[in-house]
């Protein structure tokens, strides 16, 4: 599963990519998901499947309408679409 993620870096993706990875990981774990790192990248095993998920540089044409926009704000502890 790819995430289009405004203001991640353009350039040096191999930099900020591993941190990123271990930051959801941490998250997820904390919430009662299992998530493993291996080489940078991020795989959550669920229901007999293993999901990949990657982060990336969101370019405004790639971004689908706001209805599909889902936000996350810390004050409100979940997600919610606009």
């Amino acid at each position: 599963m790819r995430f289009y993620v405004q203001g991640l870096p353009t350039q040096k993706r191999s930099q900020w990519m591993h941190p990123l990875s271990y930051s959801v990981a941490s998250i997820l774990c904390r919430n009662g998901l299992e998530a493993v790192v291996m080489s940078g990248d991020l795989f959550v095993p669920s229901a007999g499947y293993t999901m990949h998920l990657d982060f990336v540089h969101a370019r405004d044409e790639v971004l689908p309408s706001s209805k599909q926009v889902i936000t996350y704000t810390a004050s409100s502890q979940r997600a919610s679409g606009e």
